[in-house]
Formats: C-alpha cells, sequence, structure tokens
C-alpha cells in the first residue's frame, strides 16, 4: 500500500475489470435467451411479434458479429503497427489493443442500449424498427 497525501491508495485487481465486462456479457446473454424463448412461443399468434422478433435477432446477431468484427480488426491492425514501428518487440501495440479494445466494446454496448430502447418505444406505437448496419440473417 502506497501514501500519497494523506489518502489510502489501493492497486485495483484484474479480477475487478474481468467481472465487469463478464457482468456485460452475461446480461447479454440472458436478456437473448428470455427474448428468444418468449418470441418462439409467441410468433404463431402474431405478425407483428414475429416481425419484432426477426427484427431484434437481427440486432443482436449483427452486434455479435460488429463485436468480433472489431475486436479482429483491432488486434491486427495494432499488431501490424507495432510490427512497423519496433521489429523487435509488441508490447506498445498489445498494450494498446488492451486498453482500446473495451472502448469499443462499451461503445457498441451503449449503441445496443440505445437502439434498444428506441425500438421497444417504435413497438409500442405499432411499427417495426430495422437497426442501421445489422445483417439480415432472419427474413
Amino acid at each position: 500500500m502506497k501514501i500519497y497525501n494523506k489518502l489510502t491508495y489501493v492497486d485495483t485487481p484484474a479480477f475487478v475489470y474481468i467481472d465487469f465486462f463478464l457482468s456485460i456479457v452475461i446480461s447479454f446473454i440472458v436478456a437473448f435467451v428470455i427474448s428468444l424463448v418468449s418470441w418462439l412461443f409467441i410468433r404463431k399468434q402474431s405478425t407483428f411479434v414475429n416481425q419484432i422478433g426477426k427484427a431484434y435477432f437481427n440486432f443482436c446477431i449483427s452486434m455479435i458479429l460488429w463485436n468480433v468484427i472489431i475486436i479482429l480488426a483491432l488486434g491486427l491492425a495494432f499488431l501490424a503497427i507495432g510490427k512497423i514501428i519496433d521489429t523487435q518487440e509488441l508490447e506498445p501495440s498489445i498494450l494498446f489493443i488492451i486498453f482500446s479494445a473495451p472502448v469499443f466494446v462499451l461503445l457498441l454496448v451503449f449503441l445496443f442500449l440505445i437502439f434498444s430502447i428506441i425500438g421497444a418505444v417504435m413497438a409500442g406505437f405499432g411499427k417495426v424498427f430495422h437497426v442501421p448496419m445489422s445483417f439480415k440473417i432472419l427474413k
């Protein structure tokens, strides 16, 4: 423990950050599974519910794919930059990936939240909201 200006400084353990990202992933999986089960039981009763369910699952699958694409693109880009800048060591680029990838993932989580709220409001008005940049997997 280090003391700075009579205030206690405590190092934050790495598992706190891992717990934070695991809570985001687990909440996404729980929301996805609950929505999938409810859509599978109700989709034949209403065409509107069926359209909204398909749009929602296209959106969820698209968000997963965009997360994978961004993480892979960041990894390849920063490894290439690290290789160009310093042919001996890749630590600076790997550290940049470690600190920048969560920022982009959190940005996508924020967009997921915003688009989910917009979709819920539009569904309340009887309209189907198709999220921009979502892949049409279920038609």
